[in-house]
This record gives C-alpha cells, structure tokens and sequence, in this order.
C-alpha cells in the first residue's frame, strides 16, 4: 500500500497522526521536503494481514512507513494572458511559462488557465475585438511605451531623409523592422543642411495596414560604436 502527501501541510498532519498514535517517527532526512509543489510516496515497513481490515487488528508495525520517491510535478504551465505585458505578452497570447510564475499571474488577474472553454472565449474575442495579429499587437504595445525613436544620420554627406533611410536607422539603433510603405515621414523635407532638421519630429508607423501609431522621431548625429 502507498500513500501520497502532496505537500509540506498534509505531510506535518500525517506525522502528527503517526505521533498521535504512538508510531515510530519517520526519519527526518526522508521527510525533507524543499517545495509545496513535491509529491512524496510513502510505502509501509510491514504489508497489513490478509483478510477482512480492522483497525483493532492493526499493529504499531503496520503504521510504520517509508518514503519511496520523491516526485515533481510540471514545471511549466500553460496559460493565456488577460492583460498587455511587455515581459510577457499581449492579452489572448497564450503562452508557457514556469509553474510559479504562471501562477502568479494567475493570482493577480493577469492571465487564466489555457482550457478548452478560456481559449474559445478570451483568445478569439482579443483577435476579433482588435482585427491584429498576436505579433502586431506586440508591436504596438511596443510602440506605445516608446518615448520616441532614435534616427541617426551622418553629418559629413549632403542627405535628404527619406523612409527607406529611416527605416534603416531604425534597424541599426532599435534592430526594428519597418517596411517603407509603413512609415509615414512629415510633409517638409528633412536634409542635412538644415539645422532644424536635427531635433524632434512627427512620424507615423502603420502595422499590418491595420493600425497606425503617431510617434516622435529624433535626427541626431551618427557616431560609430
């Protein structure tokens, strides 16, 4: 016969029970437990008598028990977020994660656990509220934090700035990706030869021709690394 105690709790009461009823105490090194999340396996020292069980019959010996194993359980877990999260990901994102931290999350109305019945509701209404995909949203939740971006130029060439030359600014400064046809430059031109042209301007960025975020791009010198 085997037992299971699932953690430190159950495993306190079941020695109290063994103290109660006056058995040998288990030794402490197979009693060690270091994480609630461990299942332990007991195993009796003496197997019960065959026939009809009663307790009265029950010896001191036969409430003797040993620890077999010592188990672990998943250690990832998998879940869908609720909420937007730059270290995590986008409300309807289902990922896994570690056990605790998905738990956590858990807890903190943050994420659900990734059922059958919470991926029908949550992950399909986040796609069909925003009309993005999973990565687009990321994007924009990206673009959002952001105070502006940085757009790096040389001074020692005459240049006119044009999307294809920011969006290969933005590559190397932010090793972001943004096709031409994506970002949307101001009307005035941005050269080199002017001196306004080396401060803070508006520019758009489309993702997924679905979304369009105003952001702030800053022209500064370019310096090698």
């Amino acid at each position: 016969m085997k037992l299971r105690i699932f953690n430190m709790l159950a495993l306190r009461a079941f020695r109290g029970l063994g103290n109660i009823i006056g058995c040998r105490s288990l030794p402490s090194r197979q009693l060690h437990c270091s994480s609630c999340q461990k299942t332990l396996i007991f195993e009796r020292d003496y197997e019960l008598p065959d026939g009809p069980l009663y307790a009265a019959k029950l010896e001191k010996k036969n409430h003797i028990y040993r620890v077999v194993s010592i188990e672990t359980g998943p250690t990832e877990l998998e879940i869908i977020l609720t909420k937007d999260s730059l270290e995590h990901g986008v409300a309807g994102e289902v990922l896994s994660v570690e056990t605790e931290v998905g738990r956590q999350l858990i807890k903190n109305f943050e994420a659900a656990y990734a059922s059958p019945e919470n991926l029908a509701e949550i992950a399909s209404s986040f796609t069909k509220k925003s009309g993005q995909t999973i990565s687009g949203r990321r994007m924009l939740l990206w673009l959002r934090t952001r105070e502006y971006l940085t757009c790096a130029m040389r001074e020692d060439v005459e240049w006119t700035l044009t999307p294809g030359m920011a969006a290969r600014a933005f590559l190397r400064y932010h090793k972001l990706v943004v096709p031409e046809s994506a970002l949307k430059l101001p009307d005035y031109p941005i050269t080199s030869s002017d001196p306004e042209s080396w401060k803070e301007h508006d520019i758009g960025i489309t993702v997924n021709s679905v979304d369009t975020v105003a952001m702030k791009m800053v022209v500064v010198p370019w310096t090698k690394k």
